[in-house]
C-alpha cells in the first residue's frame, strides 16, 4: 500500500449489479480494499429497495459495506437526507461519484462537506443534459475520471467542462473470472453445441444503443456462407423481442439466447468470435476489453474509445457501426484465418493485462485522489475548516506554510 489509509465512499447511481459501470465501480472498490483503505459504497435503491438492498448483499462477504439511498422521483429528498447522516458518520477523504445522475444526487450534499475530495467518473461518450454538464463543471466537483480518451473529448466538447480537469483512467477486469484459460467444451455442451461448430457471441444487454439488430443482419450474411455457425446473445432484457427481430431476418433458428449470466466468463471463452455492435456513445466496451483477457478475438464497432483498444488489424477488427456487410466479412475473415485471428486476439490479451488490470487502474486513481487531497489542504486552511482529513496533506500544508 502507498500512503496512509483512505475512507473512501463509492456512490452508485445503480441499484443492480448487472451493467458494466456497477461491475467497474465494485471491481475499484475492492482493489482499494485490498490495500488497507476503508470503501463503502452507496447505491440507489431504485423502485425496488428490497430487490436493490439483496442485488449488493453478496458484497458484504467481501468486506465491502453497502447501504442504499433512494435517488430518484420525490424519494430524492429523504435519499439526500439519508446520504448527508452516511457522510456525517463515515467522513470520509473522498466521495467518488459514477455516473452523472449520482454526481447530481451528490452535489448539494456536499456544499455543506467541503473536507471531501469529490470525484465524478462517465463512462460514455453521449453529451450529457444541461443539468448534468452544469454538474460536472461545479467547482464542488474536483476531477472528472473519463474512462476514455473519446470520453474526455466528449467532456470538453460538449459539456465544456476545463480539460485539465478531466484524467482519463481505463478500466480493469476481473483477474480472478478473466485471466486464467477457461475450458470451452464444457460450456459448448449446456448449449448443446459441438466444438467444432463455429460459435459468434455478443456481450451486452438487451438495449436498442447495443445494436443486436447489426447483429441479427451480419449473422444472415455470415449464414449464407457458414451455415453451420450459430450465434450466441449474452445479457438481460427484453429476449422475446430479440427473439423476434432474430426470427423477422430469418435467424431465429441459429441464435441461442441466454439472459443475464453472472458466469459470462464461461460463455465467453466458449467463443470463437467475440462482437461488438453498439451503434455510439461507448467509452470503452467492457465485453470486448473482458473477451481479450480471455483471448477471444474481437470484431467492433468504431465507436466511442473502442480504437484505443483495438488497433484495427492488430488487436482486433474494426468496423463501421450500422455496416452489416463489413460486420460479416469481418467475422468471416477471423473464422477463415484461424493464425491471423490468434496473433490479433494475443496482442489484444497483452494490452488488456498490461494497460487495463486492477493494480494499475487503483493505483493511478489512488493517485488523482492523494493529488486532490493535497491540493485542497491550504484552501481548507484558509477557510477556517477545522480539520485536515489526510495526514500527508498536513505535510503538505506545513511545507506549503514554512514557504
Amino acid at each position: 500500500m502507498t500512503g496512509n489509509p483512505l475512507r473512501i465512499l463509492h456512490l452508485l447511481s445503480h441499484d443492480r449489479l448487472k451493467s458494466g459501470g456497477a461491475l467497474q465501480a465494485v471491481l475499484l472498490a475492492r482493489a482499494q480494499l485490498r490495500r488497507g483503505h476503508e470503501v463503502r459504497i452507496v447505491h440507489n435503491s431504485g423502485g425496488d429497495a428490497a430487490a436493490a438492498e439483496a442485488a449488493f448483499q453478496p458484497l458484504a462477504a467481501q468486506g465491502l459495506e453497502c447501504r442504499q439511498v433512494a435517488m430518484q422521483h420525490l424519494w430524492r429528498f429523504a435519499g439526500r437526507r439519508r446520504l448527508r447522516a452516511l457522510i456525517a458518520e463515515f467522513s470520509p477523504h473522498v466521495v467518488h461519484a459514477h455516473r452523472e445522475r449520482a454526481v447530481r444526487f451528490a452535489l448539494g450534499v456536499l456544499r455543506a462537506f467541503p473536507e471531501p475530495a469529490f470525484i465524478a467518473q462517465k463512462g460514455n461518450c453521449h453529451p450529457s443534459g444541461a443539468a448534468a454538464a452544469r454538474a460536472m463543471r461545479s467547482a464542488r466537483v474536483d476531477r472528472i475520471i473519463a474512462v476514455a480518451q473519446a470520453v474526455k473529448r466528449a467532456l470538453v466538447l460538449f459539456d465544456r467542462v476545463c480539460a485539465h480537469k478531466v484524467d482519463v483512467v481505463y478500466g480493469s477486469f476481473d483477474a480472478e473470472c478473466f485471466a486464467v484459460p477457461l475450458e470451452r467444451t464444457r460450456a459448448r455442451a449446456e448449449l448443446g453445441l459441438a466444438d467444432a461448430t463455429p460459435l459468434i457471441g455478443v456481450l451486452a444487454n438487451l438495449d436498442r444503443k447495443k445494436g443486436h439488430d447489426l447483429f441479427f443482419a451480419a449473422a444472415a450474411r455470415v449464414l449464407a456462407r457458414r451455415p453451420d455457425a450459430r450465434f450466441l446473445v449474452i445479457g438481460g432484457g427484453d429476449v422475446a423481442g430479440a427473439r423476434a427481430a432474430a426470427r423477422d431476418l430469418g435467424v431465429g433458428d441459429a441464435v441461442l439466447f441466454t439472459g443475464f449470466r453472472a458466469d459470462r466468463e464461461r460463455l465467453l471463452a466458449a467463443l470463437d468470435v467475440s462482437v461488438n455492435c453498439s451503434k455510439g456513445g461507448e467509452g470503452l466496451t467492457g465485453a470486448i476489453r473482458e473477451s481479450l483477457a480471455l483471448g477471444c478475438p474481437v470484431v467492433c464497432t468504431n465507436v466511442g474509445g473502442n480504437a484505443e483498444l483495438v488497433e484495427n488489424g492488430e488487436s482486433g477488427l474494426l468496423v463501421a457501426p450500422g455496416d452489416a456487410a463489413s460486420f460479416a466479412g469481418a467475422i468471416l475473415h477471423l473464422l477463415e484465418h484461424r493464425a491471423e485471428a490468434e496473433r490479433m486476439a494475443r496482442e489484444g490479451q497483452r494490452r488488456v493485462r498490461e494497460w487495463m488490470n486492477d493494480d494499475v487502474r487503483c493505483e493511478r486513481v489512488l493517485s488523482i485522489y492523494r493529488e486532490i487531497l493535497e491540493w485542497r489542504a491550504p484552501e481548507l486552511a484558509a477557510r477556517g475548516v477545522g480539520r485536515c482529513l489526510h495526514p500527508e496533506a498536513v505535510l503538505f500544508r506545513d511545507k506549503h506554510a514554512a514557504e
